[in-house]
């Protein structure tokens, strides 16, 4: 059994330790008040428009029921971690979804309310203010004289992990690459698990933002094969085996996905809904991560010849 705890789940759980030192980020957000009482429906928004939905035909009521089931799980989370925010930011341009039409305010009232005590690291204003750079194009960093990452986030590096690997591609056209970072790569690739397909995800974020690739020109195909060994769906459906699936339709290689584990996905579905970290283990219960991982997956089956959106939402639609 491959079964991995909410806790060893990397993307779900940053500990931005860059977002610590005296970086500073620019963003649309000013406001570091906690807005205790705050609904969505009275934070006004403030930043750019993203494109808007495409057609009916990706509503979703024509959507699968498996898709609605899961989309309508997430709806009833009485608060959606922000981490999943922008997973459906992505999943909602990328298919034209017409649920969640408010995910940016829901960031934003995240983001005001970081600096309460006692959040989980993913809740924190610290690693909110880094990942916002995926659905706000008008996020800097103000670099203060320093030219490298190696000189404002040693205790990233030092930490190593995920952040190593994704937070400089988010960041490849304001910030030259760690110098390491061909072998972070290739260290995140041989490694295997969430880091390996962490790698898939710094490639498409590298190419996203118009940065060079450090990287030959075999590297990337060689990450996405080794992402699909990864999935195994003969022992229970885990978290890994949908965030590989997922992360193969994100990177473009639809014909590296196994229609067993599509139609897995589908039967590992909860009755509530939404999909365990194992479909294995009867005692785990639903939860965001497996859930968006699932859903992400299960439409790219469904639209397989959608043109693909990118993560990080273009610098046209900036304010």
């Amino acid at each position: 059994m491959h079964s991995r705890s909410f806790e060893s789940r990397p993307f779900a759980a940053l500990l931005l330790s860059v977002a610590t030192t005296a970086v500073v980020f620019s963003t649309g957000c000013s406001s570091t008040t906690s807005p205790t009482s705050a609904s969505v429906a009275n934070v006004a928004s403030r930043e750019h428009v993203i494109p808007p939905p495409r057609p009916a035909e990706s509503a979703t009521g024509e959507l699968p029921p498996s898709i609605v089931r899961g989309l309508a799980y997430l709806e009833a989370q009485p608060a959606l971690a922000p981490s999943a925010v922008l997973v459906l930011h992505y999943l909602r341009r990328w298919y034209g979804l017409t649920v969640f039409p408010d995910l940016d305010d829901r960031y934003r009232i995240a983001l005001n309310q970081g600096n309460t005590p006692g959040l989980p690291e993913d809740w924190k204003a610290s690693y909110l203010r880094v990942m916002h750079r995926i659905i706000s194009p008008t996020v800097k960093i103000n670099l203060d004289g320093r030219a490298r990452w190696e000189d404002f986030a040693a205790a990233m590096f030092a930490r190593g992990g995920v952040n190593v690997i994704t937070i400089p591609a988010l960041y490849c056209d304001q910030i030259p690459y760690p110098m390491a970072y061909t072998s972070i790569l290739e260290s995140g690739r041989r490694a295997g698990g969430y880091e390996l397909t962490h790698v898939g995800m710094a490639l498409r974020w590298i190419d996203e933002n118009g940065c060079t690739s450090p990287m030959d020109a075999g590297f990337e195909p060689t990450v996405a094969n080794d992402i699909a060994e990864l999935v195994d769906p003969t022992d229970g459906v885990t978290d890994l085996d949908m965030e590989s699936t997922a992360f193969l339709m994100y990177m473009g290689r639809r014909d590296l996905v196994r229609e067993d584990m599509l139609v897995a996905i589908v039967d590992a579905q909860r009755p509530n809904g939404g999909w365990s970290d194992d479909s294995s283990d009867p005692s785990l219960t639903s939860a965001w991560h497996p859930t968006s991982m699932a859903l992400w997956a299960l439409l790219g089956q469904h639209e397989p010849e959608v043109e693909m959106s990118p993560m990080i939402v273009p610098a046209e639609f900036a304010p």
